[in-house]
């Protein structure tokens, strides 16, 4: 099966969220080079989903924010 564009980049979005927080179990300082490592991207490809640290954190707050109100739904 073939991943449509919007599929793919949701795809690898999840991907980048689910490793950023990983990583930031370990250390609060995450770089966004040290998660496009942990998944095998260079920096610029993973520039393009998250082009800031700040972005990342966001990315991944508001990941967890949809985990808990799911919980509690």
């Amino acid at each position: 099966m073939t991943l449509t564009r919007a599929e793919a980049h949701a795809a690898t979005t999840a991907r980048i969220v689910a490793a950023a927080r990983v990583l930031l179990t370990q250390r609060a300082d995450v770089s966004l080079r040290a998660v496009a490592r942990e998944l095998g991207l260079t920096a610029p490809a993973l520039y393009r989903y998250a082009s800031s640290h700040e972005d990342l954190i966001v990315m991944v707050a508001l990941a967890i924010d949809a985990d808990v109100a799911e919980r509690i739904t």
